[in-house]
C-alpha cells in the first residue's frame, strides 16, 4: 500500500512538472505565436471557377501561403457549389464556411446599408462609385465588425446593363417582358416594382435554367458577368445605358479572422489590397471585351431615349427615398451625396 501512494505521488510529481513547462515556454513565447497554426479559411462565391475573380483570388490564396510560411491559406469553391450568396451566408453563420465574396445581395442581408452602393442610376461613373465606396468604407468596416464579420476589401465588377431576347427601347417596353429578380434580393424587387415591372424571382444559379425555359427573358448583369454565366447565349440585346455598379467584397468571420496573429492579419489584408489594387482597370478592359464578344455573336445594343433614362432615373429617385430607414439611415445617404458631388451627370462605361 504504501509503495502504492508512493507510485502516485511520483506520477503527480510528474505530471505537474510537465505542466508547469509547458505553461512557462507557452508564456514566453512570442505574442500571437500559438495563434495562426495551420488556419484554412473556407470561402465560397458564385463566379465561374477559372474566371477572372476566381483566378485572382487564388492567386492571392497563393501568396498568403508563402507569405505566411503555410500557417494560412483559403480553401475556395467556385461557381455556386456551395450556393448563391444567400446561400453561403447561411452555410457561414452555421460555420460550414468562414466566408464569402459576396454580392451586395449577400452583403445586404448583413448589413442592409452598404446596398447604397447598388442604387440604380444613384452613383453614374467610376469617380463617383470610387468616392463614395471609399469615403463610406471606414464606417462599413465597423459596422461589418458589429455583425461579426471582417471586411476584408473589395472586389470591383463594373456597369450592369439588362440584357434580353427581345428588343427594350423604352419604360414601356421593359413592363411588358420576364425581368429576373435574384432571389431575396429586396432591393432590385423593390426598384423593379416602383417602375411597373413584376420581377420573377429566381436564384442566380437557376437563371440559366429560367432562360432556357422562357420563364424569364431578361436579365441584368456586367458584360463580363453574361458571359462568365453564359447567359448572352439566351439573350439577343442589351441596353446600351448601364444602371448601375455591382458591388462585391470578401468577407470573413470575426471569430475565424481573430484566430490569427496580428501580424498574418495584416499580410492577409495587405496582400489582398495589392492582388485586387489593379482589378479595376483589368475589369474595365474584359467587360469591353467581353461586349465585343457579344457583339460577334449578334447581340445587339439598344439606345434609350434621354426622355425615357429620366423617367426611369425619376424612378428610381422615388425608391431611394422610400427606402431611407429601412434600407438605411438619412445621415449616411446625405453623405453619400456629399461624397458622390462631381460635375458628371451621364452614366459613362
Amino acid at each position: 500500500m504504501v509503495l502504492f501512494k508512493r507510485k502516485i505521488t511520483a506520477a503527480m510529481v510528474l505530471f505537474f512538472a510537465i505542466f508547469t513547462f509547458i505553461m512557462l515556454n507557452d508564456s514566453l513565447a512570442p505574442a500571437g505565436a500559438s495563434k495562426s497554426a495551420q488556419t484554412k479559411i473556407k470561402i465560397a462565391h458564385i463566379a465561374p471557377e477559372g474566371s477572372t475573380w476566381d483566378r485572382i483570388l487564388r492567386e492571392f490564396n497563393e501568396e498568403l501561403k508563402e507569405k505566411t510560411d503555410n500557417r494560412v491559406s483559403f480553401q475556395i469553391y467556385s461557381g455556386g457549389v456551395a450556393g448563391d450568396d444567400k446561400g453561403v451566408l447561411s452555410k457561414v453563420r452555421i460555420g460550414q464556411l468562414d466566408g464569402g465574396a459576396f454580392t451586395g445581395v449577400g452583403m445586404g442581408d448583413i448589413l442592409p446599408e452598404v446596398r447604397i452602393l447598388d442604387l440604380p442610376f444613384f452613383l453614374t461613373n467610376e469617380g463617383e462609385f470610387e468616392r463614395v465606396r471609399t469615403g463610406l468604407t471606414p464606417y462599413f468596416k465597423k459596422a461589418f465588425a458589429e455583425k461579426g464579420f471582417i471586411l476584408i476589401g473589395w472586389i470591383d465588377a463594373g456597369f450592369v446593363y439588362f440584357y434580353s431576347a427581345k428588343p427594350i427601347h423604352n419604360l414601356e417596353e421593359l413592363q411588358r417582358t420576364k425581368v429576373w429578380a435574384w432571389e431575396g434580393d429586396a432591393l432590385s424587387r423593390i426598384c423593379l416594382e416602383e417602375i411597373g415591372v413584376t420581377p420573377v424571382a429566381l436564384s442566380i444559379v437557376d437563371v440559366m435554367m429560367g432562360l432556357n425555359t422562357g420563364m424569364i427573358d431578361t436579365v441584368y448583369n456586367t458584360p463580363l458577368g453574361a458571359v462568365s454565366f453564359q447567359w448572352y447565349v439566351r439573350t439577343k440585346y442589351q441596353t446600351s445605358t448601364p444602371l448601375g455598379f455591382i458591388t462585391t467584397a470578401l468577407l470573413v468571420r470575426k471569430k475565424t479572422f481573430e484566430k490569427l496573429s496580428q501580424d498574418d492579419q495584416n499580410t492577409m489584408v495587405a496582400l489582398f489590397e495589392s492582388h485586387f489594387k489593379g482589378l479595376t482597370q483589368l475589369i474595365r478592359k474584359q467587360n469591353i471585351e467581353a461586349t465585343e464578344v457579344m457583339k460577334t455573336r449578334g447581340i445587339q445594343a439598344v439606345k434609350w431615349s434621354q426622355a425615357d433614362i429620366n423617367e426611369l432615373r425619376t424612378s428610381c429617385e422615388r425608391t431611394m427615398r422610400k427606402l431611407i430607414g429601412k434600407q438605411y439611415p438619412q445621415s449616411l445617404l446625405d453623405e453619400a451625396f456629399r461624397l458622390r458631388k462631381s460635375t458628371s451627370t451621364s452614366l459613362q462605361p
